[in-house]
């Protein structure tokens, strides 16, 4: 006699069955896709752990000839995410073509300034997230080709206090404003006269001169950063103006004017602009979540 309930029990067994399996395929598809847009950022991440913990490649070096560079925190670009390591679609898009071309690259943390110094003394051979071109950075240092370019917003952080409300730059007269000392903003801001710039040679410093109040404005190119460094410092947030500086500037690398090293840059270039026209860049900026807008 045929048992209804063992085969209501059965069909009921496979049809979860089944379940099971499309939902692992859908885990594994969107898991393999998942890796795949993220396989720059993980291969960092990767990298850093195997490097960290493999004492063999810590005691035993490449033997392929360096190219120094320095690193910053300039979310989404460049961020720090421990202690000594960062991360980023910059550092992966300079590793990829120093490797195209023989190279690899040592990574030294420093603040603008301290890296602009470098590359004058030939310390430091490259810098990376460079917006915009100067005559001054221009007669100084060399630029590498064009990575792409993309909106940038800076802001402008007050005293919760302060009543004055800022709609435009020359809102900012007679105030003190402070800015960290090599980065370049719009010319009408580097040219004004209204308003008293005060360079510092770090974001640190300008947070805590602004916290003892010696400063008015802060000019912030990274909330998050900036929010971070109240933070440590145990300083009151910030409110910020209506008004923005925007532009549209093209991001670059920063090379020395090391004579021994033109011949690199060139090659380096070269790899930067085959990276661009494949398409690679755009891949590598998706893959850390962030879209850029690939302009000439």
């Amino acid at each position: 006699m045929f048992n209804i309930k063992s085969g209501l029990t059965n069909f009921s067994n496979s049809r979860y069955f089944g379940l099971f399996i499309i939902t692992l395929i859908l885990l594994i598809v969107v898991g393999g896709y998942f890796v795949h847009e993220h396989r720059y950022k993980l291969s960092v991440l990767i990298d850093d752990y195997i490097t960290e913990n493999n004492n063999a490649l810590i005691n035993n070096p490449s033997n392929k000839p360096k190219l120094v560079a320095t690193y910053r925190d300039k979310p989404p670009s460049m961020y720090l995410y421990s202690e000594n390591h960062f991360s980023g679609p910059l550092r992966f898009v300079l590793e990829e073509a120093a490797s195209k071309i023989g190279y690899e690259v040592e990574w030294k943390q420093a603040a603008l300034s301290a890296s602009l110094a470098g590359l004058l003394d030939t310390t430091i051979d490259i810098v990376p997230h460079i917006r915009s071109k100067t005559a001054e950075r221009q007669r100084l240092y060399r630029y590498s080709v064009s990575l792409m370019t993309k909106k940038r917003s800076i802001y402008l952080a007050l005293h919760n206090e302060e009543t004055k409300s800022i709609t435009k730059l020359d809102d900012l007269k007679d105030l003190k404003v402070g800015y960290q000392k090599g980065n370049h903003f719009s010319n009408d801001f580097q040219q004004s006269k209204t308003f008293i710039k005060k360079p510092y040679l770090s974001v640190e410093l300008m947070v805590m001169a602004f916290n003892r109040n010696e400063i008015d404005v802060m000019v912030v190119s990274s909330k998050r950063l900036m929010e971070q460094q109240l933070k440590s410092i145990g300083a009151s947030p910030v409110k910020y103006a209506e008004f923005t500086i925007d532009d549209t500037p093209g991001l670059h690398f920063l090379y020395s004017q090391n004579p021994q090293k033109q011949s690199v840059y060139d090659q380096l270039d070269n790899a930067l602009l085959e990276m661009k026209a494949q398409g690679v860049i755009n891949d590598i900026f998706r893959s850390f979540t962030f879209t850029p807008s690939l302009k000439e």
